[in-house]
């Protein structure tokens, strides 16, 4: 959190030493090599003060501690209870307090431009506090530094290890509370797992020899120090003297489903960047590098369970970062109870800062409580791995949250890869499970985290809304039903006047339990695994009882050589009386079944006399016959007469052929028709009419026709011509005006095939472009002067007193009673103060100009070209679209091409 808070349990001794100071370069514009440089010129002390007590407000696991609580006033002691979900933690257990980092407050950061824009840092650490002073002063004077910052600390925000579970392979699932509140386990199979991505895990280094990581999960290879300790010598991050960052890791992506320890969030790929050292504790340039390492080499969420004090350089990291597409997740911080002031990087504008909840999805005690939280996650007693080969241990804070968030955003990050930063922050915010305080609140943000919104679109928890698009067809003895699929349904029931029918995972159901002529009335309900919906809106049908088709009318029988050609009136098709076909009647007895309104009764012999009857039948039954009628077959016939007056309209590649119909008789009976198209026969028709649509545009074809039955075929009539060609092409373009912007209607008829037409519209855009202008800018430059400082410090013990809320519980008739009161407590702490002066030189200032560059946006007028629609080739077709113009002021041309049609507006801003 602040530069005060650390990691319980996992401090190194106290101890001074004196070493040189350096100055750190970090060069090649952001990405940079980093460069040890002697500075002759500065002689520093390096101060690393221990912390003054061994337990933490940052938590331990609250109440959970394996070992026995001591309370420091009365000094009882109580066992701590084994179960990591019993016992309710008290601020007194966790406090925490320890002297700032000396060395980072004494560390003064210099960022030099050079002029193709790389970016340089130099670190300069300085022996007192007096000469930082002087130093970041005299750094701020120079006309080639162009920012001076003052490096601060940072610490881990998770407590110590309390409850190892040992080293056994049972599965620790059931401890996981955490991803029971996420519902992490009950997403769709077809759910992103995160495998695709990488997550950033900027801590104290990951172990990743753990048994319980899936082999090439952590990527060692690609992984950065800048934690800056002994254990950086040759570090790739996969070292954890602490253990801090491979719990986190666990957290994000333990092997799932393995029967062994504990189970990932994720199985997003871990890239392992250690900030943090031995103690839990590091610098800001540090989390700088890490952030910057983390973007240019392949991290899609950046992890950050760390925080501290403000410092430019997050910022600046950050912003870098989530220009590159990164989401930047962190830490909102553990000192809800100690200042509750904002922890950094955490509440940098653009990060998803995370706070921590218990698991009664209650903001934790210990959590930051401010505007700057984003989203909320389980963070009190979380079980994950230890930086011991299969050891697991608890954990406690907003660093147990933050993986939580990064695993799932791993996840939505590999589903979503076009999505930026900003969407993904925006649609945390507006997916989230709003707890406590209706809408944002200080203490959860927005509210959980929604893994189940956020991954698959609906929310967890509710049934599935009512299907739509219910439809119910009345058949005959049935009522057909059918529906659309409904999100989250696993099943289907059906209601029939209010009482449930049937229950089905089908999107349809076929009602049989029904009597004909009886209305109904339907609703659907869709069955998820969290409930049962509201009906669908009812929909009513009629089944029917089916009968026999109508009788056949109109029967004729025209009689040939040992032939007789009969057709009739077709029966209407009904859907109470529907038709399968006609039964042909010879005499009295069955002949034929035909599905068409014609039958032809080659079995006929001459000069024998018949009678006919048509009846028509289906599933309904058979209708009586229809009336008889009669013919006798002979072989004394005549050809047909020759048809006439045959006339050939050209059309869009087609003829079309129309002539005087010939008529039948006994004499002369007609069979049909023959096309001749340039002397050679092309088809054969039965009716009078012909189109041909064989035809090639800008050909010339003749066309004669004769008629054809038993008797023979008549001669051929009078020949008739056609040239096809396509109709010209015709297009518009109107405009309706409108305050901002044109409506425009588009109108295309005649357009040929093979012809593919694009609408595109041009115009002109005024584009924000950066330009520098130069202006003078005053500035201070350092003039030497003999001073007094202070020469030597002395110290001495204070007594303080500070009140911290205890909670006590009884029974009381089985019902468990807690009260809270505040107990006074007091503490030894040291304070300084001067004891001698000594005289040396410093720094004033006097004022100068210096030409400065200044980048400021002007309005360009560029080109902008888009296509409003395309479209593909067809035979020949028309189009009418209406469409808007883009809005921007000036002059649009919109053109048509494939047809050659161009036409400019003017668009007017209001």
């Amino acid at each position: 959190m602040d530069a005060r808070m650390n990691v319980v349990g996992r401090f190194a001794t106290g101890r001074r030493k004196v070493v040189m100071g350096i100055v750190l370069v970090l060069s090649v514009g952001l990405a940079g090599a980093i460069v040890d440089l002697p500075d002759p010129g500065i002689t520093s002390t390096l101060t690393a003060i221990s912390p003054d007590s061994a337990s933490s407000q940052d938590g331990g696991d609250p109440g959970q501690s394996s070992a026995p609580t001591t309370d420091p006033e009365t000094g009882s002691t109580t066992a701590a209870p084994s179960d990591p979900e019993d016992g309710t933690p008290t601020p007194a257990d966790q406090d925490l307090t320890f002297a700032a980092d000396e060395t980072v407050n004494r560390t003064v950061l210099a960022q030099r431009v050079a002029a193709d824009g790389t970016v340089t840092w130099e670190r300069h650490v300085a022996a007192t506090d007096e000469e930082a002073a002087l130093l970041e002063a005299d750094l701020a004077a120079r006309e080639d530094v162009a920012e001076v910052v003052r490096d601060t600390a940072v610490h881990a925000l998770g407590t110590t290890a309390v409850h190892p579970l040992g080293t056994t392979n049972d599965t620790y699932r059931s401890y996981q509370y955490g991803l029971d509140l996420l519902n992490v386990d009950r997403l769709p199979d077809s759910v992103a797992t995160g495998s695709g991505a990488v997550v950033a895990i900027l801590d104290s280094g990951v172990y990743a020899g753990h048994q319980d990581f899936a082999s090439g999960t952590v990527l060692c290879a690609a992984g950065a120090d800048y934690a800056g300790d002994s254990y950086s010598t040759g570090s790739t991050g996969c070292v954890d003297p602490h253990g801090h960052g491979t719990h986190v890791a666990g957290i994000v992506s333990a092997a799932r489903n393995n029967a062994l320890g504990v189970a990932g969030a994720s199985s997003a790929r871990i890239l392992p960047v250690r900030v943090l050292d031995s103690g839990g504790s590091g610098t800001a340039y540090g989390v700088y590098q890490g952030i910057i390492w983390a973007t240019n080499h392949g991290a899609d969420v950046i992890s950050m369970s760390l925080g501290g004090g403000y410092s430019s350089l997050y910022v600046d990291a950050i912003n870098y970062a989530i220009s590159q597409g990164v989401v930047v997740v962190a830490a909102a911080g553990n000192n809800r109870l100690d200042g509750n002031a904002p922890s950094y990087p955490g509440a940098v504008p653009g990060v998803v800062s995370v706070a921590a909840t218990d698991d009664t999805s209650t903001s934790a005690w210990f959590s930051h409580s401010g505007s700057t939280n984003v989203i909320s996650a389980p963070g009190v007693g979380i079980l994950s791995l230890d930086n011991t080969q299969g050891s697991y241990i608890y954990m406690s804070g907003t660093s147990m949250a933050t993986p939580f968030v990064s695993a799932i955003l791993a996840r939505y990050a590999e589903a979503n890869p076009s999505e930026t930063p900003e969407e993904v922050l925006a649609t945390v915010k507006a997916t989230a499970l709003d707890l406590e305080t209706p809408g944002f609140d200080n203490n959860t943000g927005y509210g959980m985290i929604n893994t189940f919104r956020l991954l698959t679109g609906w929310s967890y928890g509710v049934p599935p809304p009512a299907p739509a698009g219910l439809t119910a067809t009345g058949g005959a003895s049935k009522v057909d039903l059918s529906w659309s699929a409904a999100p989250g349904a696993t099943s289907y029931k059906v209601y029939r006047n209010g009482t449930l029918l049937a229950t089905t995972t089908d999107l349809s159901h076929t009602d049989t339990a029904v009597t004909n002529e009886t209305d109904y009335s339907y609703t659907v309900t869709a069955v998820g695994e969290w409930g049962e919906s509201s009906p669908s809106a009812a929909a009513t049908a009629r089944p029917y009882s089916l009968i026999a088709p109508t009788v056949p009318t109109g029967v004729t029988a025209t009689a040939g050589n040992a032939t007789v050609w009969l057709t009739w009136t077709g029966a209407a098709t009904r859907a109470y009386a529907p038709l399968t076909g006609y039964r042909v009647y010879r005499d009295g007895a069955l002949l034929a079944t035909v599905t068409e309104p014609a039958y032809t009764d080659s079995t006929a012999v001459n000069a024998t006399g018949y009678t006919y009857t048509v009846s028509a039948y289906g599933t309904g039954g058979e209708s009586t016959q229809s009336g008889q009628v009669t013919a006798t077959p002979s072989t004394e016939l005549a050809a047909a007469t020759v048809p006439a007056g045959l006339a050939a309209t050209a059309g869009d590649t087609a003829v079309t052929l129309v002539w005087v119909g010939v008529g039948s008789s006994e004499a002369a009976p007609l069979t049909g028709y023959k096309i001749y198209r340039d002397g050679t026969l092309l088809a054969t028709t039965t009716s009078p009419s012909y189109t041909d649509t064989t035809v090639t545009n800008g050909t010339s074809y003749s066309y004669a026709v004769s008629a054809y039955g038993t008797a023979g075929e008549t001669a051929l009539s009078a020949a008739a011509s056609a040239t096809p060609a396509a109709p010209a092409a015709t297009a518009t373009l109107s405009a309706t005006t409108v305050t901002a912007n044109q409506m425009i209607t588009l109108d295309v008829t005649g357009v040929q095939g093979g012809t593919a037409v694009t609408v595109t519209e041009a115009y002109t855009e005024m584009v924000p472009t950066q330009q520098q202008i130069a202006r003078y800018e005053l500035y201070r430059v350092a003039v030497w002067r003999i001073v007094w400082v202070p020469a030597k410090y002395g110290s001495k013990r204070v007594r303080q007193v500070y009140y911290v809320p205890k909670t006590t519980c009884k029974k009381r008739k089985g019902v468990r009673i807690c009260a809270t009161k505040q107990v006074r407590k007091t503490r030894t702490v040291k304070q300084s103060y001067v004891k001698s002066w000594k005289r040396i030189g410093r720094w004033t200032y006097e004022t100068r100009a210096r030409l400065v560059y200044d980048t400021v946006t002007v309005l360009v007028p560029t080109a902008r070209t888009r296509t409003i629609g395309a479209y593909p080739a067809a035979a020949d077709w028309t189009l009418t679209t209406t469409f808007s113009l883009a809005d921007v002021a000036g002059t649009h041309t919109v053109t048509v091409s494939g047809i050659g049609l161009s036409r400019s507006f003017t668009v007017t801003q209001q």
